[in-house]
């Protein structure tokens, strides 16, 4: 069959040992009836005389049903072919009958405007016939019908039980649809706001009926719903092995719920610090203590509550905030103790937490400088980046450097004062020579490389 309903046919061929031979086109004829205008078939009954064999009269090839005569048809030359009454009434305005020819020696019969009611019956040919002076009928083979028709869109009744409703409660879906022919079935899917797709259920397959084209499924199904699925919707979609079990997004018969909403108690899920340490010395300027929560609705700040108890057990707890912030200043010891931070929303359930602060020790030293731009350290430092700060280390070989110059220079500071001694040594000696030369204590004279280059005058020293 082709998009405009025109009827795929079949041969079939009924054989007897002898006599006539008569065949029907088609043993199952197929066809697709979303459009019943378009949707038709032709049953042609062909038969061959054999020597001797004789159509009686007018009328008679009829197509049958049961036990049952639709129409009859006539031999060539004879009278037209008309509907038999009452049985072949319901043929009368919606096909058109033909006798066979001289050239053809087929009984046609086109059905349009296919309806149910043309499945549930099996359709064939008797021919009556004589031979050799004796009446025959012959019958061809049974000719039924298949019919199909897609699925249709889920009926708008009303698919969701609530659009509203707290976590881990179930809600209720129903779609009801007509699934087709051959009948399918429907199924359920969950689409979240996160754009993830899952399917929830399926309805089982309805049996077919000849004769029925009209297969209303009714399938319910309940959710349990978690905090996840705010914003999420559902659809119901409707099969049959005409859409070929097609995904969520591609089926054209579906249905879609309201977005639903999921309300929840609030939650405290976090208490943050500002300055976070895990003891506080005293005199610290200020601590925030800031109480997150979570919740749907969501909490208002006017939802929250601070209360503190000191690390004296005894104690009761004192409110000290009515919002989700708490500042404390100039830290005391008599800050320290268990902080309570407690959340409602309108579901009027409270939730809390609990933190505790320390506040011991002396004002913190300030801090370090962090970074080695700024060259801290000293010149046989080397500077190192750390995580908080940074760490001067000694640079081995800048002291070792140091220490070689500084041996250096002392070495040759010794050594130019032991040459300016020796000098000034030799020339001390050399004056004491001449003095006793004068003095008449040297019994020889100097000689000539004694007195060579001394350029030295002296006083005469007289005795007494």
């Amino acid at each position: 069959m082709n998009s405009n309903g025109v009827v795929f046919i079949f041969s079939y061929l009924f054989y007897e040992s002898s006599g006539l031979t008569v065949s029907v086109d088609g043993s199952k004829l197929t066809t697709n009836i979303d459009t019943f205008e378009d949707a038709s078939i032709i049953l042609n009954c062909s038969y061959t005389e054999e020597d001797g064999d004789e159509i009686v009269s007018d009328h008679a090839i009829y197509l049958r049903i049961l036990d049952d005569n639709l129409a009859g048809f006539s031999k060539p030359g004879g009278i037209d072919p008309d509907y038999v009454t009452p049985a072949g009434e319901y043929l009368r305005n919606r096909s058109k009958l033909y006798n066979p020819t001289i050239n053809s020696s087929s009984a046609l019969i086109v059905i349009e405007n296919v309806i149910c009611e043309d499945e549930k019956p099996a359709f064939y040919f008797r021919i009556f016939y004589r031979n050799s002076g004796n009446f025959h009928t012959k019958d061809s083979a049974e000719v039924s019908l298949s019919l199909q028709k897609s699925a249709l869109q889920p009926l708008d009744l009303p698919l969701i039980s609530t659009t509203e409703t707290l976590e881990n409660d179930d809600i209720f879906l129903s779609c009801t649809a007509d699934v087709g022919k051959s009948p399918g079935y429907v199924k359920w899917w969950r689409f979240r706001a996160d754009k993830s797709i899952s399917l929830i259920s399926q309805s089982e397959t309805l049996s077919d009926e000849a004769g029925t084209c009209i297969f209303i499924t009714t399938f319910n199904t309940t959710y349990q719903v978690t905090r996840e699925d705010i914003g999420a919707f559902f659809r119901c979609t409707s099969h049959n092995n005409i859409t070929q079990d097609q995904g969520p997004e591609e089926n054209p018969h579906y249905r879609d719920t309201e977005k639903i909403n999921v309300l929840y108690p609030a939650m405290v899920t976090n208490i943050n610090l500002v300055p976070d340490m895990s003891i506080y010395p005293v005199s610290t300027p200020t601590l925030r203590l800031t109480c997150l929560a979570d919740g749907n609705p969501l909490p208002n700040n006017n939802d929250f509550k601070w209360t503190f108890q000191n690390t004296d057990s005894n104690t009761t707890e004192e409110t000290v905030s009515l919002s989700n912030s708490l500042t404390l200043r100039n830290l005391k010891e008599s800050h320290s103790g268990t902080y309570f931070c407690s959340v409602t929303n309108s579901l009027n359930l409270t939730h809390s937490s609990n933190i505790t602060i320390i506040v011991n020790g002396t004002i913190p030293e300030p801090p370090l400088q962090l970074h080695c731009h700024s060259s801290p350290c000293g010149a046989l430092q080397t500077c190192v980046e750390g995580g908080r700060g940074y760490v001067c280390e000694t640079n081995g070989m800048a002291a070792v450097g140091v220490v070689f110059i500084i041996l250096t220079l002392l070495c040759v500071s010794a050594s130019i004062g032991l040459v300016y001694y020796m000098r000034k040594l030799r020339n001390g000696l050399r004056v004491a020579h001449h003095a006793e030369k004068y003095n008449g204590q040297q019994t020889t004279s100097p000689t000539a490389e004694e007195d060579v280059n001394v350029d030295v005058t002296y006083a005469q020293i007289k005795k007494p």
